[in-house]
């Protein structure tokens, strides 16, 4: 594969077609997100600390409930994005021309296809996640119970608790590396089961043995092409941090300003608390989504490369 000549052709293809920039952006919004901490201190509460604490929490599940609301749809709109993208890439690349609306209602019309794909692709790694800390929290249960009976020997107790912490240190960090590399190895099988999908029609369960078998059969070249992009993406990420790290002081310090007064934060901190987090992800989406843009239409082209390569391979041999 040419990779100068993939990554220019998708490059001419974003600069040419800033529209795309809008599906990019709308794409790289399930990839932006800030976490902010907060530690309240529970002592010396007055009634009135304790009302406003009660107001707190119970914004908190408001927000709570509106952030999961927001979220399915955004997760959507990422999903019609996504795959629009794909759709007009490889419009644009055969000569056609293609528009905004055009795009994104091809990604609307496959939405539930897309939906159903990546349900049952990261269902894995949802169960593996939630037995494997359940096993987890159970160890430590046993581990709690062990020490309670050995209460009146400290010697006993103190290598208990080495035991367990070692064993928890080992399942956890063997947990959070097992999950890294199942959830890497499934954004490649997801990846080319979205192109599936959009551009060759194929059904949820369908374009993941798709997926599966492009991947499988191009290994190096993918490996190679992501390494690429990899590198790309690490000094854009550096560029991203220097600008958005002034906007992040602005929000932050005068949040910890009003933390800083004692008690709990009120509805109205939490409220900026939110407010706050949501344009820092909108500015970080918007600054992504060029390059978001430009890595989709990599994708697609190379996409088509590998199963154009493939088809011709499965014509020659039939013909033999």
């Amino acid at each position: 594969m040419d990779y100068g000549q993939i990554l220019g052709r998708s490059w001419r293809i974003t600069w040419n077609n800033k529209f795309l920039w809008v599906l990019g952006f709308l794409a790289a919004l399930t990839r932006a997100s800030s976490n902010f901490n907060f530690n309240t201190s529970g002592s010396d509460m007055g009634p009135e600390q304790m009302e406003q604490v009660a107001q707190a929490m119970v914004a908190l599940g408001l927000l709570c409930c509106l952030g999961l609301l927001i979220g399915l749809a955004v997760w959507l709109v990422s999903l019609a994005a996504k795959g629009g993208l794909i759709s007009a890439v490889s419009r644009i690349d055969q000569g056609e021309t293609v528009t905004l609306g055009e795009a994104f209602r091809a990604g609307t019309a496959r939405i539930w296809t897309l939906v159903g794909m990546n349900l049952l692709l990261y269902l894995p790694l949802i169960l593996i996640a939630v037995v494997s800390i359940s096993a987890i929290v159970a160890l430590l249960a046993g581990s709690g119970i062990t020490l309670a009976t050995l209460a009146e020997e400290p010697s006993a107790v103190e290598s208990a608790i080495g035991g367990a912490f070692v064993l928890f240190i080992f399942c956890f960090c063997g947990l959070v590396c097992g999950l890294v590399l199942l959830g890497l190895f499934l954004q490649f099988i997801n990846a080319f089961a979205y192109r599936g999908i959009m551009l060759r029609g194929l059904g949820a369960i369908e374009s993941i043995s798709h997926g599966w078998q492009v991947f499988r059969t191009n290994l190096g070249e993918v490996l190679l092409l992501s390494l690429l992009f990899l590198a790309i993406s690490f000094g854009y990420g550096i560029l991203i941090g220097i600008i958005l790290f002034p906007l992040t002081l602005a929000f932050i310090v005068p949040m910890m300003a009003l933390f800083s007064n004692g008690g709990g934060p009120g509805p109205a901190e939490l409220f900026l608390l939110f407010g706050g987090a949501l344009c820092l992800g909108v500015v970080s989406a918007a600054l992504i989504s060029i390059l978001v843009t430009w890595q989709s239409a990599a994708f697609t082209l190379a996409y088509q490369e590998w199963t154009g390569r493939e088809s011709k391979q499965f014509a020659v041999s039939s013909e033999m």
